[in-house]
């Protein structure tokens, strides 16, 4: 359910790199168990970010 809550209205979060925000998505591997997830920067890439929600 959790899941499904992201995809349908994924929070923003701050690239680490650029400092502007960018939708985040959680890890789907190895990742997840960290509570890991990912933006995508036009600049940077996929840069991996926590996830905003466990704050």
């Amino acid at each position: 359910m959790e899941q499904e809550a992201v995809e349908v209205d994924p929070p923003f979060v701050e690239c680490p790199n650029c400092g502007e925000e960018h939708e985040w998505r959680p890890d789907e591997g190895f990742g997840a168990a960290f509570g890991q997830g990912w933006v995508s920067c036009p600049e940077y890439g996929d840069v991996p970010v926590g996830d905003p929600r466990k704050k």
